[in-house]
């Protein structure tokens, strides 16, 4: 397993950090992820044999948010 932190824009509410957590969770190879508004980031727990960060970046772009590198 391993986790990423990753800079996250366009969370303007709690509303929008709890459809990126359920956005995320579904992937196949995420455990668990946590997003915050107030910190405009998102915490991963992934299995890179599963999923690689490219893929999250992806998913998260792919939900209308913006991944800062």
């Amino acid at each position: 397993m391993e986790t990423i932190k990753l800079k996250v824009q366009g969370m303007s509410c709690s509303g929008c950090s709890e459809r990126l957590k359920k956005v995320l969770e579904r992937q196949d190879g995420v455990t668990l992820a946590e997003a915050s508004h107030e910190e405009d980031n998102c915490v991963i727990d992934f299995d890179p044999a599963r999923i690689d960060r490219d893929k999250l970046v992806a998913v998260i772009t792919g939900a209308n948010f913006t991944v800062e590198e």
